[in-house]
């Protein structure tokens, strides 16, 4: 791999990978992610050297904004923050979208260990959990959970927040719920959840 196409899996650039197909409303969700991630990070990055972050779904790494050009997704804006958290937990289990990811992060710093797993949100939770809990209460943890639709469980949810300093950030996708409700009898249970 030239360095050349290795630097551009970092930047919000055409890198020939696979990229999430997004609507305009993603750029206000992935700023928010940045800017939250930016404030922690400068204000912690002494007080808290363990910090961890985990996405439960990251996704490819870059989004392609319809009608706007190209953003970085959730895990590259961690990987790319001022003072970057040193742990992240990443899962994607989209194949394809994993395989673009994980080439990806083979240009991140070398000083961040991360851990990227291809598993259901709802059963790696459990992995991640135990890797934060080996901490013993000496990390500040962010979890941001952006489901596309009712696939996250609540179950999902309640495990990171009952971790100690945990700061879940969750974008409810209201779009994909509302898309559900057109047939309640058969997502009933998967609403419930």
């Amino acid at each position: 791999m030239s360095s050349n196409l290795s630097s551009l899996y970092l930047r919000p650039e055409d890198d020939g990978l696979l990229m999430r197909q997004s609507q305009f409303y993603a750029i206000y969700k992935l700023n928010a992610l940045r800017t939250y991630l930016w404030i922690v990070n400068r204000a912690m990055h002494t007080k808290w050297p363990n910090r961890i972050y985990i996405d439960l779904q990251a996704g490819p790494g870059k989004n392609q904004i319809r009608n706007h050009g190209i953003a970085l997704g959730s895990p590259l804006i961690a990987v790319t923050a001022p003072y970057p958290t040193r742990h992240l937990l990443l899962n994607e289990l989209s194949q394809p979208l994993h395989a673009a990811l994980q080439t990806r992060l083979t240009a991140a710093p070398g000083d961040l260990n991360i851990q990227l797993r291809s598993s259901d949100a709802n059963v790696v939770v459990d992995e991640f959990v135990n890797m934060v809990r080996e901490f013993r209460s000496s990390a500040l943890c962010v979890a941001f959970l952006d489901p596309e639709g009712a696939e996250l469980h609540w179950s999902t949810v309640r495990k990171l927040a009952e971790l100690p300093r945990m700061d879940l950030i969750i974008n409810v996708p209201t779009g994909g719920i509302r898309r559900m409700l057109g047939d309640i009898q058969r997502t009933q249970a998967a609403l419930d959840r």
